[in-house]
Parts: C-alpha cells; sequence; structure tokens
C-alpha cells in the first residue's frame, strides 16, 4: 500500500486492500474446520495475543491502543495475571534488597 510504512501495514492483505473483519473471521473459521479444530474463534486468536503482550510485560495501555479499545475498561479481561508470571513477579520481589525480611 502507497504511502503506509511497513510497520504500520496490515498483516491480512488481498487483492482489494486489507482484509475486512468479516474475511478474516470466514477464513479463520473455514482453516480452524480444515485443521480439525473445534470451539475457536478469530476472538480466541486476538485473546491469545493480548495475553501473550501482557506476559511479555507490555503495558495495558498498549495491549488497548493494539486491539483498538478506546476505553481501557474493555482490556481488563486480557489483563488477567497468569500462575507462572505471578509467581515469577513474587520471586523478583522477595530477591529484591528494599524487602524487609522477617527473621
Amino acid at each position: 500500500m502507497a504511502g503506509v510504512s511497513p510497520a504500520c501495514s496490515p498483516a491480512f492483505t488481498g487483492r482489494q486492500g486489507p482484509l475486512k473483519k468479516r474475511q478474516l473471521q470466514t477464513l479463520f473459521t473455514e482453516y480452524a474446520k480444515q485443521a480439525g479444530i473445534k470451539g475457536r474463534s478469530i476472538h480466541s486468536l486476538r485473546h491469545s495475543i493480548a495475553v501473550y503482550l501482557l506476559e511479555a510485560g507490555q503495558g495495558i495501555e498498549y495491549v488497548a491502543d493494539h486491539l483498538g479499545h478506546k476505553n481501557i475498561q474493555n482490556t481488563r479481561i486480557y489483563a488477567q495475571i497468569t500462575t507462572s508470571l505471578r509467581q515469577e513477579v513474587f520471586a523478583k520481589l522477595e530477591r529484591h534488597p528494599k524487602i524487609v525480611r522477617v527473621a
């Protein structure tokens, strides 16, 4: 697409430019069916990407912007911290030199 930097260019394009939401949903459903994947939708993919970004350390504001959420409250569902991430954060805190340790 002319005038669009590669970093901002659409991930999914067709012959007439960026694919529309419904086109992506149809393709996802078709490919999932061919792969024998049941009970998943394009929303599952969005959810996975959002959780991955949060676990990779991106802020909730970035994820909200990435998903196109105008209200950050809509992004809160993705911010549920996984057990492994929670344990990692607590382990870092416990090793921090400014944490008071009770003998």
